[in-house]
């Protein structure tokens, strides 16, 4: 059996068509996807039915070390102010390099506390817009 350790895992936004990875990361959580169902349940029926609707790509997370200085995080600012929805992908570590690649806009850009004891996070969140695709 093989595993993929978190650590090494990419996240690459399209800039100037480049897929460029973006620095200082800490944590990334892939699309939480889902396949809503319909409701298809008749007062015929002795059991409830249902069947799947469309997929949702869901969200994705990342939390990063924050520099306004790094190149990867101006442009961050930059697509979140516009609103611009963006080619993403992450690229995991195992031996084929996996891909999860979609198209969405950055919904939420946060900071986190500054204090004398840590460093400044930010937290981000991408919703995505259309499909997913996974390659091995």
């Amino acid at each position: 059996m093989s595993f993929t350790p978190g650590k090494g895992t990419l996240l690459q936004l399209s800039i100037s068509t480049v897929f460029t990875t973006i620095s200082q990361r800490v944590q990334v959580t892939p699309p939480e996807m889902e396949n809503p169902k319909i409701d298809t349940t008749n007062l015929d029926n002795t059991w409830r039915t249902n069947v799947a609707s469309i997929p949702d790509g869901g969200s994705v997370g990342m939390i990063l070390q924050y520099s306004a200085a790094a190149v990867t995080h101006a442009a961050l600012w930059t697509s979140f102010q516009a609103g611009t929805t963006e080619a993403w992908k992450i690229v995991l570590t195992d031996a084929g390099a996996a891909e999860i690649a979609w198209s969405g806009h950055l919904e939420k850009f946060s900071f986190g506390e500054a204090d004398v004891d840590n460093l400044v996070l930010a937290t981000l969140m991408i919703t995505v817009s259309g499909a997913v695709v996974i390659t091995p």
